[in-house]
């Protein structure tokens, strides 16, 4: 094989590889991978959050909003690497998956289940597009996964289902709207998802009312559920940073 043919392949393994599903048609993301793949720190229980192996009976995913993470640093519960996230020379993220998280019973939910071994490289790779930070993949499955699925490779599998069944709304429209509310959100979604019911979706904002994440519950076979807390305030200002 000639040094320029290597050249080519090699170049091959950076092009941009993004998934196909309906929910990240719908901000135009772009995502080249890095020529290696990063490791991740590793995640486990702490004093802080202790391990607790209770039986999942409802679900939630998590959709997070790239742009006001990477202009913070807050919304995904921790400090995880963004060099890919928030490259915004080289990449391009709206939505982005933050996990599918087993929820427990009122205010008390399964987390760091049992112990985590290190993600594979190539389980990090087929995953960093839709979640573009090896930290919060391991983050995911060491405290989420670990819960309710056997292998990384399956939960990741059906929170990429789960996330791609979605049809997230264009937010260009939304975008420095002055009067916009949660409301209006909730609004745009459903009607881009009608099969969700208003009350399954929550929103995350921060106190000056910028959008975080959008949250939606799912009952124990991943179906659209109503939440079993709403803390949602429709008639809340909220405000939208653009992507780039």
């Amino acid at each position: 094989m000639t040094k320029r043919r290597l050249s080519k392949l090699a170049g091959f393994a950076i092009t941009l590889l993004l998934p196909t599903g309906a929910a990240m048609a719908a901000n135009g993301p772009q995502c080249v991978l890095p020529a290696v793949t990063p490791t991740p720190k590793p995640y486990g229980a702490s004093e802080r959050e202790p391990r607790r192996a209770l039986r999942s009976t409802v679900f939630t995913l998590a959709v997070s909003w790239a742009p006001q993470y990477c202009a913070t640093g807050e919304g995904m519960g921790g400090s995880f690497d963004t060099s890919l996230e928030c490259d915004t020379k080289t990449n391009r993220f709206g939505f982005v998956l933050h996990g599918l998280w087993p929820d427990g019973d009122g205010k008390t939910w399964p987390q760091y289940c049992k112990p985590a071994k290190l993600l594979r490289p190539a389980t990090i790779r087929a995953n960093l597009c839709l979640t573009p930070s090896a930290d919060l993949l391991q983050h995911e499955w060491a405290k989420h996964g670990t819960c309710a699925w056997r292998t990384p490779e399956r939960y990741f599998a059906d929170a990429r289902a789960a996330f791609e069944k979605l049809r997230l709304p264009n937010m260009t429209s939304m975008i420095g709207r002055e009067s916009l509310t949660n409301g209006d959100f909730i609004d745009a979604f459903v009607a881009a998802n009608p099969a969700i019911p208003r009350d399954a979706i929550r929103i995350a904002a921060n106190r000056d009312g910028w959008f975080q994440e959008v949250r939606i519950c799912l009952n124990a076979r991943r179906r659209y559920m109503a939440c079993p807390e709403r803390a949602d305030q429709p008639n809340r200002s909220l405000r939208i940073r653009p992507i780039g």
